[in-house]
């Protein structure tokens, strides 16, 4: 038996899942809700954090300090970047990184943080392998690098810069201060997201059509991920 934490940022990232399993129990801690769940005798964690770098750290330091899972998946939704990827595609983590973490003026790169080894926080190459693997041949999706600020991108300047300066695939709000946590605590993890907009002047009328659907998608693939790795373990 194995347990593995799944984070959402947002009830609807998280309801679909938690309507497919077995919740056992509720642990409040702070204010965040655990639900404590049974699927194929396996113990999952599955929490929401809340929107933002700060709430996604917060809640996985919590989750691995007290549940010490062995994988965290963190599910959800984010903003196309790169012109190769399309609304309700999925994107797979190969890493992430913190993009509006600025102290370029001490020499650093932008996004880079100072007195770390490393900003740039690698998956499990594991999860990758079997998140393409139950991936259906009709879904386009991509692997690459997700990048994270506390800001809702929605102007076609803005896109092209994070694009340009760290070639990312999409932008999201969470997923880079997750991998900073799991980092720290030597936690393998992995992100996927759907996309449910294109980070454009557009992307606010998109998001409101298609975040619900790409919530959706996203934890469908989530449960067929957890079918593959605990089959495997």
């Amino acid at each position: 038996m194995i347990n593995i934490g799944i984070i959402g940022a947002m009830d609807k990232e998280v309801e679909a899942l938690l309507n497919k399993v077995e919740i056992e129990r509720k642990d409040k801690i702070n204010d965040t809700l655990f639900y404590m769940c049974r699927y194929k005798k396996n113990e999952l964690i599955v929490v929401k954090s809340g929107i933002g770098k700060v709430n996604s750290a917060v809640v996985t330091q919590l989750l691995i300090s007290k549940y010490e899972p062995k994988y965290i998946i963190n599910t959800g939704i984010a903003g196309a970047i790169s012109k190769k990827v399309k609304v309700l595609d999925i994107v797979i983590a190969s890493e992430t990184l913190q993009y509006d973490f600025d102290a370029t003026n001490f020499g650093y790169k932008l996004g880079q943080i100072p007195q770390m080894d490393k900003y740039i926080f690698e998956t499990n190459e594991y999860l990758i392998e079997t998140m393409k693997k139950v991936l259906k041949k009709e879904q386009r999706y991509h692997v690459g690098r997700i990048i994270s600020g506390d800001k809702f991108i929605s102007k076609e300047n803005d896109k092209k810069f994070l694009f340009k300066e760290f070639n990312g695939l999409c932008v999201d709000m969470e997923s880079g201060s997750i991998g900073h946590v799991c980092y720290i605590n030597g936690t393998s993890y992995i992100a996927i997201r759907c996309i449910s907009d294109n980070a454009d002047e557009n992307s606010t009328e998109n998001y409101n059509d298609f975040d619900s659907k790409a919530a959706y998608k996203s934890s469908e693939l989530i449960l067929a991920l957890l079918n593959k790795v605990l089959r495997s373990n």
